[in-house]
């Protein structure tokens, strides 16, 4: 892909693009990793929704030169958004024990690869490590160039359009909706998926 788009786009160009693609999918797997596994969901994404708008208020702060009036309020705002997710109620179960396929996992909460799956997604020092990682990256993503923005929005369209395209066309030539999954005779992706720590 990247080489693709370095036929279309100058070097600074395609440099923004890739790091604000690149900081988008680490934004969306810590805040993934923080709601799947918290206690109490609408908390946490109300938490993290919070951080993603203060984070990009003070990433613009920073980027258009603010006084420290301005952004300093902004963080201490922002540290405030982790509390409701330290509270002793709000429980990050680690994933591990059941595995997706019905394996056991490993004392270190690894779990094991199953023939239906692979094992659960382990994640260090959370709530912190994910919401300094979704923080970080939305204030970084919001000092970058309209520009960017502009070649994100048209390139996510894009790739969207093509899947579901190649989706629709797939499942007419098998004779199935897109809705019932891609392949006749299979059931669809998410039925039967498991939910880790009973939070489903």
């Amino acid at each position: 892909m990247a080489a693709a788009l370095a036929l279309f786009l100058d070097v600074h160009a395609l440099a923004s693009l890739l790091s604000i693609g690149v900081m988008t999918a680490y934004s969306a797997v810590a805040a993934a990793c923080l709601v799947c596994r918290a206690s109490d969901r609408r908390t946490a994404t109300a938490c993290l929704a919070a951080a993603a708008v203060l984070a990009a208020g003070l990433g613009l702060a920073l980027r258009f030169g603010a006084s420290p009036w301005a952004w300093a309020p902004l963080t201490g705002l922002l540290l405030l958004t982790c509390a409701p997710l330290a509270r002793s109620d709000m429980a990050f179960p680690p994933f591990h024990g059941q595995a997706p396929g019905g394996a056991k996992g490993s004392e270190s909460g690894r779990g094991t690869e199953s023939g239906s799956g692979m094992a659960p997604f382990v994640c260090p020092w959370v709530p912190l490590v994910p919401w300094l990682a979704l923080s970080a990256n939305v204030g970084l993503m919001a000092q970058l160039p309209l520009a960017a923005w502009a070649r994100l929005a048209a390139v996510t369209l894009a790739v969207v359009a093509a899947h579901w395209f190649s989706s629709r066309s797939e499942a007419s030539r098998r004779g199935t909706s897109v809705t019932e999954g891609g392949h006749a005779g299979m059931p669809p992706p998410w039925k039967g998926m498991p939910h880790f720590g009973g939070l489903g």
